[in-house]
């Protein structure tokens, strides 16, 4: 991509600050990114986080670079891509790395993840003792963040999914109920789901 600075001369873009750029303006702070590697050393991400947003105590962390992987699945194109955010307490280490490994999992899978999809134990392999071991997916742009539709990046398609900590009980409500019976639990008990002593909805 390129853009017009102000020397007149064009400035080329990567897709990684493309996105980067796209992200602190929707989240409207001071953006710190960190490179996140797979312990394998076959998987990196970079996790981007704005502290203080959407509240002082909280911090938003966003993947760049999980657009990179191309997806499959039954309803998929070649053009359909993924980057993962989440909002999480500012107080807790390793909340960079729970949305690393989830990323991680797609990079290794190469399966499309859809809204009202769910990983198991990415918290719970950080937070053994959380009550929410487990991360449940909805669009961005429907939950949380209303400004992050889905972007076009030259010919592929950014679609932004948001992680939601769950737990046990949540997952296996899902499992029965399926996903809007659970988003609407949610609803109704105005859950935080960026708490992770909180007691379960269902």
């Amino acid at each position: 991509m390129l853009i017009e600075m102000e020397t007149g001369k064009p400035e080329i873009v990567s897709e990684d600050k493309q996105i980067e750029r796209l992200l602190e303006n929707t989240f409207a702070g001071l953006a710190v990114t960190q490179r996140l590697v797979h312990q394998t050393r076959k998987y990196e991400v970079s996790i981007l986080s704005v502290a203080g947003r959407p509240e002082p105590e909280l911090s938003t962390l966003a993947t760049i670079g999980l657009w990179r992987t191309l997806l499959t699945g039954p309803k998929t194109v070649d053009t359909s891509r993924l980057e993962l955010v989440g909002i999480f307490e500012s107080a807790k280490d390793g909340c960079r790395e729970i949305l690393a490994t989830a990323a991680y999992k797609i990079m290794r899978t190469h399966k499309q993840l859809v809204p009202g999809s769910a990983f198991q134990d990415c918290v719970h392999d950080w937070y053994p003792k959380a009550n929410v071991p487990h991360l449940y997916f909805v669009e961005a742009a429907k939950w949380s963040f209303p400004r992050l539709r889905p972007s076009q990046m030259g010919n592929l398609n950014i679609h932004f999914l948001q992680a939601l900590p769950i737990t046990q009980s949540e997952f296996e409500y899902l499992q029965e109920h399926g996903n809007r019976a659970l988003e609407s639990k949610f609803l109704a008990a105005a859950v935080n789901h960026w708490d992770f002593k909180r007691k379960a909805c269902v």
